[in-house]
């Protein structure tokens, strides 16, 4: 599996996000300015948290795919692939969460 989703961070910045055991990606539209979020959830039960801008309900739902399809590409890279997965999102804020 590639080990990594490259996505555009804070001062258009590169971030790279582990592939390997995300179980959920939730994106969230809350309707408040700055509190939009992109939850990448892993096996072990942390968290990375990319703030992002999200105009509503259907936008939330369309990043998530957009993400869900780079980590498929991901998996089906194999087992014993290395590198990045490149995905357009940009994130205005990136942070980690524990159990």
């Amino acid at each position: 599996m590639a080990k990594y989703i490259e996505v555009t961070g804070p001062g258009s910045n590169p971030v790279y996000i582990p592939s390997e055991g995300i179980i959920l990606v939730k994106a969230s539209e809350t309707g408040v300015p700055g509190g939009d979020t992109c939850l990448f959830l892993y096996d072990s039960g942390a968290g990375l948290i990319g703030g992002i801008a999200i105009a509503d309900a259907a936008a939330a739902r369309a990043i998530e795919a957009n993400i869900n399809a780079s980590l498929l590409e991901c998996i089906n890279a194999g087992p014993d692939a290395t590198g990045v997965v490149v995905n357009t999102t940009v994130f205005t804020s990136m942070t980690t969460s524990s159990k």
